[in-house]
């Protein structure tokens, strides 16, 4: 017999962080792992399914039906959520899964390989741990009402694949109810999509929540709007500030939702996505909430429109950086030189040194697990190695001074003392070049502000109160 070309579904898995589980207890480890394997052959059989592979913590199926692929994936990620219930948070065993209708070689042994099985590996690596993507090819091939549970979560452009992919996430919902997990649960809202074109001609998503005040936060460079409500902590953070406000979010060029397909990053094309969003949901007046690099956009959009924003927030933000600080050290500018080139090579790389110590200093030394984790997932979902070079490229030249005495509106400027990425005393130099600011050092570490730090410290109070004064 001989290898032959066969249209079949693949259905890629791969656990989640098996090596630090294995590191604190390998025989429980390979047991859950052995528990697992077991839940995808019985689950699998059923729809048709034949597990092919199995190497390391990865396991691989292939189907004849788009249908049955799809069905099994729930139904595996509800017996994994079962069995992860009695677990502890940072004992679970989680799986990622990608599936993908496409071209193999079958071998006689019955093993395959090509396109197909590539993708559908791409795709597994962009899922929520817990979790499950489908490419278009999938999606138009499965029964109409499997359709309606396959949620747009943008287009890929994947490692050595020539052609952008765009992906569905299968709702999981019997699955994460089992397990306490589902974003539903975490963040019972719901956000209005809506998508604009730029002057230069790049579609940019948007979406709304809640009700109140108007407050737009600027997009970064690790945005995506499904991103915000698949995490427990995002949403929840979403739901309380959508209490009191009318929560406008977007996903800048280049991430996301928005359109992947652009030939720069600069701050002229970034001014030009929020004002396309602004335009699109016919806001006149409206408060800036700026995090990270997006505190120095939401600066200039200030000053540059001091007739449209009303207030400006900003967290963990910098007002100059390393190419726009005057009299360079040589080894400064070679040291980010070196992290441009370690972030192109290391962003969708989860074992990289880059990779683990981007997520270590944006979530700090108290995050958990599944947070590490989570951010791992998002850095991979909101955008392509290089369009992560070119975003920070374009922060690390980053320079609104000038800018900063041009704002007129009252600004309130917050920094946690422990960030690791922006250091402290850049969030304390932004609010010193802003007229009138209040600037104000939270006890926390960490770039990232997470939903039980944000309530321990009252900040939804304190934004809360700052907009309706």
């Amino acid at each position: 017999m001989t290898a032959t070309h066969r249209l079949l579904v693949i259905l890629a898995a791969d656990a989640v962080g098996y090596s630090r589980l294995m590191s604190i207890d390998d025989a429980g480890t390979l047991a859950a792992l052995e528990a697992a394997r077991d839940v995808f052959r019985s689950a699998c059989t059923p729809f048709g399914g034949r597990v092919v592979d199995t190497a390391g913590d990865s396991v691989l199926v292939v189907f004849e039906s788009a249908t049955g692929a799809v069905e099994a994936a729930q139904k595996v990620q509800c017996e994994l959520a079962e069995q992860n219930a009695p677990r502890a948070e940072d004992r679970r065993l989680h799986f990622r899964i990608g599936v993908h209708l496409g071209d193999v070689i079958l071998q006689p042994d019955g093993s395959v390989y090509g396109d197909g099985v590539n993708v559908a590996a791409r795709l597994q690596a962009l899922a929520q741990p817990g979790g499950s993507l489908v490419s278009e090819s999938v999606r138009a091939a499965v029964r109409p009402e499997l359709a309606s549970v396959l949620h747009a979560v943008g287009e890929y452009q994947l490692k050595n694949i020539e052609q952008p992919v765009r992906a569905y996430r299968l709702c999981e919902s019997n699955a994460q109810r089992a397990e306490g997990t589902t974003s539903a649960r975490a963040a019972p809202l719901e956000q209005e999509i809506r998508f604009s074109v730029t002057a230069d001609g790049v579609r940019i998503a948007s979406a709304a929540t809640g009700a109140g005040v108007a407050l737009v936060k600027p997009g970064h460079w690790t945005s995506h709007l499904e991103c915000d409500l698949d995490e427990p902590d995002t949403a929840a953070q979403i739901a309380a500030i959508s209490e009191f406000a009318r929560m406008i979010r977007y996903d800048p060029r280049g991430c996301g939702l928005s359109g992947r397909r652009v030939q720069k990053i600069d701050r002229q094309g970034l001014l030009e996505d929020l004002d396309a969003v602004v335009k699109t949901w016919g806001l006149e007046r409206f408060s800036l909430l700026g995090g990270s690099a997006a505190a120095a956009l939401s600066v200039a959009y200030a000053a540059l429109h001091p007739d449209r924003v009303e207030k400006l927030i900003l967290f963990n933000g910098f007002a100059t950086s390393y190419f726009s600080t005057p009299n360079l050290p040589p080894e400064k500018k070679d040291e980010a030189e070196m992290i441009l080139r370690s972030t192109r090579h290391g962003w969708a790389d989860s074992k990289s040194p880059f990779h683990q110590v981007f997520i270590a200093q944006t979530v700090g030394a108290s995050s958990t697990p599944s947070m590490r984790e989570q951010v791992s997932t998002r850095m991979q979902r909101s955008m392509t190695p290089e369009m992560a070079e070119a975003y920070l490229r374009n922060n690390y030249g980053v320079d609104v001074v000038q800018l900063c005495a041009k704002v007129k509106c009252p600004t309130l400027v917050f920094h946690c003392r422990g960030d690791a990425l922006v250091r402290a005393d850049q969030g304390r130099k932004l609010a010193s070049l802003i007229p009138g600011a209040r600037f104000v050092l939270l006890e926390a570490d960490g770039h990232l502000i997470t939903h039980a730090t944000a309530s321990k410290l009252r900040l939804y109070e304190r934004v809360r109160e700052f907009l309706v004064s």
